[in-house]
């Protein structure tokens, strides 16, 4: 299974997590529960029962309230693409009952609304031919995966590779199968050597790499790179 395979990539850069040039603060930020637990954990693990596993990854407050934060999106974004694009049930998040301006009561988390806004601003930079056609997107840093998975709502066509640090290749992994459980997700293996053919890119929805393997993007050729809010984590 994919989900074993991102796992495996995990539990590898955890053993080496003092020799990969991971930051001081994945090392301090790094998932502690054994492989068993963190599998059940998947399920709820935008859940604030308990610190959550997408913890640094997701933004579960703002200054602002939820109302506040839906009406002034609704200032840039189609109230009807909002609706299309929010998810608020893959990892259990705490969600807060918002009303459009229509009277209908929706469920968002603060999180899904700022990545409605990222994905639309990306959208929206793109010309016509390109929404239509092939892309081929590559997030550096993806989170728990909520961005890329918008970007694909968006760009159907669209093929996304995102690299990040196994901690987040796991969520990821789970959160776009939930997503999208017909889409084509690869993840690549911790330990792949170089033999690998091919643009693997270019025949899936979805590949993740992690961070030990960037030297395998070399061979492939991006319309876009994108990063949102990863850069400030690294050394």
């Amino acid at each position: 299974m994919i989900i074993e395979t991102a796992l495996k990539n995990y539990e590898i850069w955890l053993d080496e997590l003092d020799r990969d040039g991971a930051s001081w603060y994945w090392k301090k930020h790094s998932f502690k529960e054994e492989s068993e637990v963190l599998i059940k954990r998947l399920e709820n693990f935008r859940s604030t029962d308990e610190k959550p596993l997408s913890d640094t990854l997701d933004d579960y407050r703002s200054k602002m309230s939820m109302q506040e934060m839906y009406d002034e999106l609704c200032l840039q974004v189609d109230e009807g693409l909002i609706e299309e694009l929010l998810e608020n049930s893959i990892g259990n998040p705490p969600r807060e009952k918002i009303v459009s301006r229509s009277g209908k009561e929706l469920q968002a988390t603060f999180n899904d609304l700022i990545l409605i806004s990222f994905a639309d601003k990306i959208f929206d930079a793109l010309s016509t031919k390109q929404r239509a056609s092939e892309l081929s997107v590559l997030e550096i840093g993806g989170g728990y995966g909520g961005l890329a998975a918008k970007l694909k709502t968006l760009l159907s066509l669209a093929h996304i590779t995102i690299i990040d640090l196994p901690h987040a290749g796991l969520l990821q992994t789970y959160y776009l199968q939930q997503n999208f459980p017909s889409g084509q997700l690869k993840v690549l293996d911790y330990e792949a050597n170089a033999s690998l053919q091919g643009d693997i890119s270019r025949s899936t929805d979805f590949m993740i790499v992690p961070n030990t393997k960037i030297d395998f993007l070399n061979r492939y050729e991006f319309d876009l790179v994108i990063n949102s809010r990863s850069f400030m984590e690294m050394d």
